[in-house]
This record gives structure tokens, C-alpha cells and sequence, in this order.
């Protein structure tokens, strides 16, 4: 849930929601890690790596259908790739969860927005001693860069989580809203 407080999948939020470029036709999300988080095998990746990403997918579109969906699991099922496609009533989405990455490989986390009238698309990779992220959008002849403070994104679940514990206001934490992205992810788990 805490993508919903990142400004770059807010972003996304926000276009879909007022359909600056038109509509969302496609949408393809990845997260891929090296085994810093533990085994991630089939019977892990999706509820302990993929989730964020369900979430964020489910906040776009709540009526979100498991389409198809692939894995490859090491032979000690330590690490898994999982493709996903899933379908929403006016987009389609391709999610990736890896974690075979080598040890020396950075954790990396993005995605690629197709709208009727632009494409964006985020990459971030974060290494031990570097994060590089580049986020661009293009729409008719231009190509623009954009950039967040990266601060932004943790004052604001650390705001929403406060204003929600102290009963101010309902924040995109509640457990109401981790719900669709949850169900997704426990269908996609007991299907693996």
C-alpha cells in the first residue's frame, strides 16, 4: 500500500484518474531482486515481493482478473520468476516478480504506462552504494523527465500512518484497502 504514497505510481493514479493522456491502455510492472529478502520461491514471491506492485494495480482498478501466468523456480525453489498478465475492464497488465537476480545484481523496480496519448515509463535501481532512477513521459513529439524528491514518498505514509493512528483521517492504509491487492495475490499464490 505504500506505492499509493510514491509520487511516481501517484502519478500514474492521477493520469488515469483524470485521463490527462486519455485512457490506460496497458501497463507493465516489475520488481526484481537479488537474495537479499530471504527465499523467494513459487510458494513466496508473490505474497512477499509482489505485493506492492499488486496493490498498486488494484488501486488503479479493484475489478482486476488473473488472465495467465508463468514460474520458474530454481531447482532448490530458493528464487522464482513469475509473469503475470491481468486484466482489467479497460487495461491490461503484465507483472514481473523476480528474484534470481546474482547477489551482485541491483534490486530494481519500475514500470511502463501505455495511454491512448503518451507512455511513461520509471525505472529505479538500487545498488549498495547507488539508487538511479529515471522516470520519463512521452506524449506527441516530446520527451519529458521527471523527478521526485525521494523524501517525498516517505513523509507521505508517514503522515497518512499518523493522521490514520490518531483517528484524523482514513489514510490508504487501512486494511480495507490492502483487500483487492490481497485477494489477487492469495488467487495467483494457490494457483502456483
Amino acid at each position: 500500500m505504500f506505492l499509493r504514497y510514491d509520487p511516481y505510481y501517484r502519478m500514474i493514479y492521477d493520469f488515469h484518474q483524470n485521463k490527462q493522456y486519455s485512457t490506460l491502455k496497458h501497463l507493465t510492472v516489475f520488481r526484481r531482486t537479488p537474495p537479499v529478502w530471504g527465499k523467494l520461491g513459487h510458494d513466496r514471491i508473490v505474497r512477499e515481493l509482489m505485493i506492492h506492485d499488486l496493490d498498486f494495480i488494484t488501486w488503479l482498478e479493484k475489478d482486476i482478473k488473473v488472465f495467465a501466468y508463468d514460474v520458474i523456480t530454481n531447482p532448490d525453489n530458493s528464487a522464482a520468476v513469475i509473469d503475470c498478465l491481468l486484466s482489467a475492464p479497460s487495461f491490461k497488465v503484465h507483472i514481473q516478480g523476480n528474484s534470481m537476480l546474482p547477489m551482485a545484481s541491483p534490486f530494481s523496480v519500475g514500470y511502463e504506462a501505455t495511454f491512448e496519448k503518451a507512455f511513461i515509463s520509471y525505472f529505479e535501481k538500487t545498488s549498495k552504494d547507488s539508487v538511479k532512477t529515471e522516470c520519463c513521459i512521452y506524449f506527441n513529439d516530446k520527451k519529458e523527465k521527471v523527478s521526485f524528491e525521494r523524501e517525498e514518498h516517505c513523509k507521505a505514509v508517514l503522515v497518512a500512518a499518523i493522521k490514520d493512528f490518531t483517528d484524523q483521517k482514513d489514510s490508504g492504509l487501512s486494511i480495507e484497502n490492502a483487500l483487492p491487492g490481497l485477494s489477487v495475490a492469495l488467487e495467483l499464490s494457490h494457483s502456483i
